[in-house]
Formats: structure tokens, C-alpha cells, sequence
């Protein structure tokens, strides 16, 4: 099983299984939610998802696709279209992460690292963006937030999460 991006249209029509599918368009059994539970409140966005349907394949549950299904997503919620993953996306997956047994020292490495070269490869294209300027505008926003990304990650901070009791 793997993630369903991952998967080509051969392998769907095969019957190959994803271990999650995205949050946004999922369905499931009310005999699952109940069996397995909630979404973990931890996670405030981001992995609450796959962290629920990793629960949901350990109590004998499967994940199913359906290549047929379209969903039109009218209005762009969660993020914004930069190629770095907001903060509260970087703390979603610390904890995910070490939900897994991972230790958090490693994660944030891996995390940190990762968010570097994001930040050494924008400064590297930069000056490419002159012949695709369409980029740009991503690029410059992306610069500062990959930067921000790596202390937020290298310095163990998290977000304050908005009070879900409003």
C-alpha cells in the first residue's frame, strides 16, 4: 500500500489499496468512526487524516479509492499556493511523527534539513525566474518562509492553535 498520489491509474484499476487518501473528500462507515474514534484533537490541520486512517488499517479497517470520484474544490482553504509548508503543517507532523515511535530530536532534524535545502534550492532558482516569471512571485514569498520554517522546526516552537471553542 502506498500514498494514493503515488499510485498510477494501472495500479488503481488493479485494485491497489492507498494507506490514506486526503481528509478533504473522505467517506467512511459510521461503524468505523465508531470502532476507531475521532480525529486525534492534537493535530489542529494537517495529518489529523492520515493519522485516522492509520488507526483505522490497525482495528482491520481498509482504505479504498475511487479514481472515478471528482471533487471540485471552489475555494482554496488550508494554504497558501507557496512551495512551503505553513508552521502549523511543521508541527503536524512532529506530531505525527512521533506518534510513530519517532523521537522528536530526529524528526525536527529531518524536518529542518529538509527546509533548508527548500531555502538554499529557492536562493539557487531565483535568478532563473527571469525567463519563467510566472515563478517569481512564489519564489520571493517562499524565500522568507522556508527560513522561518527551519528556526520554527530547529528551535521546537509550535503555533499557538486557535481556541476550537471560540
Amino acid at each position: 500500500m502506498r500514498h494514493p498520489s503515488s499510485l498510477s491509474v494501472a495500479e488503481h484499476e488493479a485494485g491497489l489499496q492507498p494507506l490514506h487518501v486526503m481528509g478533504a473528500v473522505m467517506a467512511f462507515r459510521r461503524a468505523a468512526w465508531e470502532q476507531v474514534g475521532p480525529f486525534d484533537e492534537r493535530y489542529f490541520m494537517y495529518f489529523e487524516e492520515t493519522d485516522w486512517q492509520r488507526r483505522l488499517h490497525e482495528a482491520g479497517w481498509q482504505v479504498a479509492l475511487v479514481p472515478q470520484a471528482r471533487v471540485l474544490h471552489l475555494h482554496r482553504g488550508g494554504d497558501e499556493a507557496v512551495g512551503v509548508p505553513p508552521l502549523v503543517y511543521l508541527d503536524s507532523a512532529r506530531i505525527y511523527f512521533r506518534s510513530l515511535g519517532r523521537g522528536d530530536r530526529a524528526t525536527r532534524a529531518a524536518l529542518a534539513s529538509s527546509l533548508l535545502v527548500s531555502w538554499a534550492a529557492l536562493h539557487l532558482y531565483r535568478p532563473f525566474t527571469r525567463w519563467v516569471p510566472a515563478h517569481r512571485p512564489i519564489v520571493i514569498a517562499s524565500l522568507p518562509l522556508a527560513w522561518r520554517g527551519f528556526l520554527h522546526v530547529v528551535r521546537g516552537r509550535t503555533v499557538p492553535r486557535p481556541d476550537a471553542r471560540g
